[in-house]
């Protein structure tokens, strides 16, 4: 084999070799479209993610002042229940106060009208 035979040997080979590397240099290409397709899809992903805790973060705190107000009335009933009850037992005690006076002097008119 002469010179001139190896050197289109050589050709042959590199002309093959520079057409796989444009093959796999397209597949990179059309994976790297992919990517950036994927990432695309992400960060619109993301905003909506960051919306959405935006709106969870104003729900929160709307809850959190609507239960805060509600926990304060029921804290207010309860005070006022526990109002409502003393003044009853107080009731009651003079209640029970005036009837037992009461029936000392029944029993002692009766006791005088024997």
């Amino acid at each position: 084999m002469d010179n001139e035979e190896k050197i289109m040997d050589l050709l042959g080979i590199l002309v093959s070799e520079v057409a796989e590397i444009k093959t796999d240099l397209a597949d990179v290409k059309t994976d790297l479209a992919g990517v950036k397709t994927d990432l695309a899809d992400v960060k619109t992903d993301l905003a909506d993610v960051k919306t959405d805790l935006a709106e969870t973060k104003q729900t929160v705190a709307r809850i959190e002042v609507e239960h805060g107000r509600k926990l304060d009335a029921l804290a207010d009933g309860y005070q006022a229940n526990r109002e409502a009850i003393e003044e009853i037992r107080d009731d009651v005690a003079a209640i029970k106060e005036a009837l037992e006076n009461q029936d000392i002097r029944v029993s002692l008119l009766e006791t005088k009208r024997r």
